[in-house]
């Protein structure tokens, strides 16, 4: 795509400058005007002055503008309840900065439940020269920068770009570089219990913030988390897009202390309950900052159970010396399995009462009103 470079216009793609940055730059010049004799003290007050107003701009930037996980679920998630308190407690006290390469990654949020850990890393250049930075494994470089949805269609405009401009052709018509970068988990296989969630957001003022979730095995969290991050740079040649050059660093690792548990219930159905074939015995709820987790357990049907299973009555049983054991009197034994399943809901307190219903799958539920679980 052909830019018209006669009509170009950045004037849209930077930030408004605030008034207090046009009033201190104006004084500063007008002080240089009219005291032409003191020209090198004028010309070091202008210095200052510009210096101030990058830093108070850069403040600015930081405390208020930068995305987090409160934009991520609140305008492209805003079914997903979130209580009240997660976000003060994901934020991070610690200084956790590294430099990769042309970039500087920073975690500004981090939180763990021990069912979940969630980052939120802000990326930008480290010499605070323009660049175009994009998720790696989020967004391709031939996608148009409105794939990302309203915050795309917004970085669009800020670039001066038509939506549909892709990020190779952004970074070839306005002679910027184009960084794909990521900041994975890097957890043990161990403590994984799922899948990995990363996606990225775009700052007014160019920069990125990556968030990255992953799924954990609660029985094996304690009361902190170490948590290895992948921090990962490539230059893209607008061109070819093709990497030219990459940075990478596999070495950081941030200790996350594990929210306690706030609150612990149990429900039981109020009658026998069976639902697609299998009983339904109850439910444990545990509720943290982050919310509520319930696990489901369901007895399994007699037909449901796999063949497999009856070769367990195949194995001997021996003493310590080899020899066999004898059968017990009740000529047999049993077969119990259950089936778990867990979900969150994102509550600030415990209810009394769940109720289940099936407005997706209908009939699994043999009930009008659904199911009552009371709790215990």
């Amino acid at each position: 795509m052909k830019r018209d470079m006669e009509n170009l216009n950045l004037r849209d793609a930077f930030r408004p400058e605030p008034d207090f940055c046009h009033d201190a730059l104006m004084n500063a010049a007008r002080s240089v005007k009219e005291e032409k004799e003191m020209k090198r003290a004028s010309y070091r007050v202008v210095l200052i002055a510009a210096a101030i107003i990058v830093g108070m701009m850069a403040v600015a930037v930081a405390a208020g503008s930068l995305m987090g996980w409160k934009d991520f679920y609140g305008e492209w998630h805003s079914t997903t309840g979130v209580p009240d308190g997660v976000y003060e407690q994901l934020q991070v006290n610690e200084d956790y900065t590294w430099e990769v390469g042309p970039l500087t990654f920073t975690a500004t949020e981090l939180l763990t439940d021990g069912h979940m850990v969630i980052s939120a890393i802000h990326v930008r250049t480290a010499d605070g020269s323009a660049a175009l930075i994009t998720g790696a494994n989020v967004s391709d470089a031939t996608d148009p920068i409105r794939a990302n949805g309203d915050n795309g269609l917004a970085y669009a405009a800020r670039l001066g770009v038509s939506e549909n401009t892709s990020w190779l052709e952004a970074a070839a018509q306005l002679n910027l570089p184009l960084y794909r970068v990521s900041a994975d988990h890097d957890m043990q296989f161990e403590l994984l219990d799922g899948d990995m969630m990363i996606d990225a957001l775009y700052n007014a003022d160019g920069s990125m913030t990556f968030f990255c979730m992953s799924m954990l095995d609660a029985s094996r969290v304690q009361e902190s988390l170490e948590l290895p991050l992948c921090l990962d740079v490539a230059l893209t040649d607008a061109a070819t897009g093709e990497s030219t050059e990459r940075w990478r660093d596999y070495d950081q690792t941030v200790t996350i202390p594990v929210c306690p548990v706030l609150e612990e219930r149990t429900y039981v159905p109020e009658q026998e309950t069976v639902i697609s074939g299998h009983k339904l015995m109850k439910v444990d709820a545990v509720r943290y900052v982050t919310g509520a987790y319930l696990t489901f357990t369901y007895e399994m049907n007699y037909m449901d159970v796999p063949e497999s299973a009856f070769e367990l009555y195949e194995l001997t049983l021996r003493d310590g010396a080899g020899n066999p054991l004898p059968g017990g009197m009740n000529l047999s034994g049993s077969l119990t399995f259950t089936i778990t399943q867990e979900e969150m809901i994102g509550v600030d307190k415990l209810p009394d009462v769940l109720t289940l219903t099936d407005e997706v799958l209908p009939n699994t539920i043999m009930s009008d009103t659904g199911v009552v679980l009371v709790a215990k």
